[in-house]
């Protein structure tokens, strides 16, 4: 997908506009990356098993060739990452922000979305998708 795909998408999925942009496109392309890579954490082939931000920050600057400061990473967690939790699509693995382990992944069926062309079965997931952002909004969780 591209950068403009994945921020459609997100617009049909009902995602707050003022989150929607190319850093929190760019985040979802980097959490559904499936490239084997080396130096990512232990177990962990590829950005799709689980990527820190610092992982994140890499693909942006080797697979798109933009430039993005290390000290980024608190714009990526708020702006993109956290936005994206809240809808329920991505997740967080461990406790601690600041811990040097922490990683995200995407939702399975987000992951799953992204790889569907347009049709019925696409359709019926983004409306379940939206329902459970739905959801997550009315109980604040």
């Amino acid at each position: 997908m591209t950068l403009d795909q994945v921020k459609e998408l997100l617009r049909e999925l009902g995602f707050p506009k003022s989150s929607i942009s190319d850093q929190t496109a760019l985040t979802i392309l980097a959490l559904a990356d499936r490239e084997p890579r080396t130096g990512l954490l232990q177990g962990h082939a590829c950005l799709a098993d689980g990527a820190r931000i610092h992982d994140i920050l890499e693909f942006v600057r080797s697979d798109f060739d933009r430039r993005v400061a290390e000290n980024t990473r608190e714009s990526y967690r708020k702006t993109s990452l956290r936005p994206l939790m809240d809808a329920g699509w991505v997740l967080r693995h461990r406790l601690s922000t600041n811990d040097p382990n922490t990683h995200y992944r995407l939702h399975g069926e987000l992951t799953q979305l992204l790889t569907l062309e347009p049709g019925s079965e696409r359709d019926l997931l983004i409306a379940k998708l939206r329902i459970y952002q739905k959801k997550l909004r009315k109980t604040g969780s």
